[in-house]
């Protein structure tokens, strides 16, 4: 009996497929190198009302990290997607005194654009870019709907 291997992975979950020729297909599960997974997650909260909008970047760390930049999209149906603004670590710093996230804690950017918007995007999207602590760059994206 012959045996093909086909193997897709993805960053969480890898999954492998068994074939035999006249025979049953196999599907397992398990989790990738601990190296592929994100140290971090993020998240988008809204905090106010659309007409003036304020919105939390919520990032909870798995292990030590530094916020590097945040790109904050405001996703409209347009290509590539609608309007961006990258908030750099030297504005972060600025702004909320650290970037230093420790492990096993979270986080929160309040952000409070100084405008109000007339047509509102049908989505907020970040893009969060963090280093580990071997200085390692890890990007996580996180998108809500309009409220």
């Amino acid at each position: 009996m012959r045996r093909r291997w086909l193997a897709s992975t993805v960053p969480l979950l890898a999954f492998p497929v068994w074939a035999c020729d006249g025979g049953a297909v196999i599907v397992g599960f398990g989790p990738s190198r601990p190296s592929m997974a994100s140290p971090f997650v993020a998240s988008i909260e809204w905090v106010t009302s659309p007409a003036a909008p304020s919105f939390d970047i919520v990032i909870s760390a798995a292990q030590p990290i530094d916020v590097d930049h945040m790109t904050i999209r405001m996703i409209e149906g347009s290509p590539p997607g609608g309007p961006m603004i990258t908030v750099p670590r030297a504005e972060l710093m600025q702004q909320f005194g650290t970037v230093h996230i420790a492990a096993g804690m979270t986080r929160t950017f309040r952000v409070t654009p100084g405008f109000v918007w007339t047509a509102p995007p049908r989505a907020i999207g970040t893009d969060v870019v963090c280093l580990d602590a071997h200085g390692v760059m890890h990007n996580v994206s996180a998108e809500r709907p309009w409220p």
